[in-house]
């Protein structure tokens, strides 16, 4: 599945026009989260690489958490904790 991630806050500037596209093989929020954190892992700073772990993911409507599937479009948001998590 194709899928697209507008990046916000301290990931904003990794990627052209802040958004990433993945080809995932999975289904979930989980899946989005372990291929953002492959990609990262060899193409971003560690500093920034930290932060997946913690970072929300939303569709246009509402919050996304672990097992929930991806939306149908393939847009995610991904929100990095502020202010310390």
């Amino acid at each position: 599945m194709k899928i697209q991630l507008q990046l916000f806050g301290a990931l904003r500037g990794l990627v052209e026009n802040d958004t990433l596209s993945l080809d995932i093989s999975g289904a979930s929020i989980d899946d989005v989260r372990m291929a953002i954190v492959a990609y990262a892992q060899q193409h971003w700073p560690t500093d920034r690489t930290a932060l997946l772990p913690s970072c929300a993911f939303a569709s246009s409507t509402s919050l996304l958490r672990g097992q929930m599937p991806i939306p149908e479009d393939g847009c995610l948001v991904v929100l990095p904790p502020v202010n310390g998590g």
